[in-house]
C-alpha cells in the first residue's frame, strides 16, 4: 500500500514537472523571435484619416488599409 501511494505521488510530480518544463521551453522559444526592423521610409500616414501604417512594397503611392485612400509620399 505504501509503495503504490509513493509511486503515484512520484509519477504525478514527474508529470507536472514535465508539463512545466514543456511550457517553459515553449515560452523561451517565443521570446527569441526577432522582430524585423521597420525603416522610416516604410512608415506612411494617411492624409485623410491620419492612420499610421507600414507599407514596404510601395515607393511613391500607397493605399491606406483603413479608409482605402491613396497617399503620396512626401519629400521630407
Amino acid at each position: 500500500m505504501k509503495n503504490s501511494i509513493a509511486f503515484a505521488a512520484g509519477l504525478q510530480i514527474l508529470i507536472v514537472g514535465c508539463i512545466f518544463l514543456f511550457m517553459w521551453i515553449r515560452a523561451e522559444g517565443r521570446r527569441n523571435v526577432r522582430i524585423p526592423e521597420i525603416k522610416k521610409e516604410n512608415i506612411w500616414r494617411c492624409s485623410i484619416c491620419t492612420y499610421v501604417y507600414v507599407d514596404s512594397e510601395e515607393d511613391e503611392l500607397s493605399t491606406c488599409p483603413r479608409c482605402t485612400s491613396i497617399n503620396k509620399r512626401l519629400d521630407e
